[in-house]
């Protein structure tokens, strides 16, 4: 998949979740809203970043068995990227910033 194309999918597969009722669900207090906006960044990093991880794509571009033993036991990078110039980059609303847009749209129709 082109990666002109990352954009879109983020919109149509994510988003698209995350915006559905917002307005009755994103005003309940942060600690409860904390695993989506964890999966929100994790879709980020996978689509967008470019710290190779274990959640970056190119980790399971192949099959176990296809790599020798000390590929499987080469250091790996363990620090997560950080989401926040991403979202800014690529102008992406957090899970929050969301909510808010979400609700002044509505409240100013």
């Amino acid at each position: 998949i082109p990666e002109s194309e990352y954009p879109k999918l983020y919109d149509s597969l994510f988003k698209s979740h995350l915006t559905y009722c917002i307005s009755s669900w994103g005003g309940v207090p942060c600690y409860k809203l904390s695993c989506l906006f964890t999966a929100q960044k994790r879709c980020i990093r996978l689509l967008f970043g470019t710290v190779p991880t274990f959640d970056h794509v190119s980790y399971y571009e192949t099959c176990a068995r296809t790599r020798t033993f000390s590929e499987h036991m080469a250091v790996k990078n363990y620090q997560l990227e950080h989401t926040k110039p991403i979202f800014n980059e690529k102008a992406i609303l957090s899970l929050h910033h969301l909510y808010v847009y979400c609700m002044f749209i509505e409240t100013f129709k």
